[in-house]
């Protein structure tokens, strides 16, 4: 008799242990899941404004643009990844000062409507 109570009390203390740590662990994943996955689209232009900041001083240390993003100078505290939000090297080109960034979007081909393009003058700035 007392050892059937034991046992009731044990597979209940096992259920309520598993059913806290569900919870706990269902709890967790969502708010990982909605603290820390930034969505593409906002975090490519948030990439591209940190490039555009390590660009500038690239061109303000050696006095002409990098030939490459890969050259760029690292900012502490700032997120220095060279692709979009979606894993894709950001295209980089300079015309006259003018530099442009490409991300190339969703679907990863150059030219198509989701492309993302943000331009800004070097010397400008």
């Amino acid at each position: 008799m007392i050892t059937n109570f034991f046992i009731k009390y044990y597979k209940i203390s096992v259920k309520i242990i598993l059913i806290i740590i569900f919870v706990v662990f269902s709890v967790s994943f969502i708010i990982y899941y909605l603290i820390e996955v930034v969505p593409p689209l906002p975090l490519t232009k948030t990439r591209m404004l940190v490039i555009e900041r390590r660009i500038v001083m690239f061109d303000k240390i050696h006095n002409k643009p990098p030939e490459k993003l890969i050259n760029l100078p690292e900012i502490k505290g700032y997120d220095d990844n060279i692709n979009d939000g979606w894993g894709h090297e950001i295209i980089f080109k300079i015309n006259n000062n003018i530099v442009t960034l490409i991300s190339k979007g969703k679907d990863g081909i150059e030219g198509t409507n989701d492309d993302i393009t943000y331009s800004f003058d070097l010397k400008r700035i």
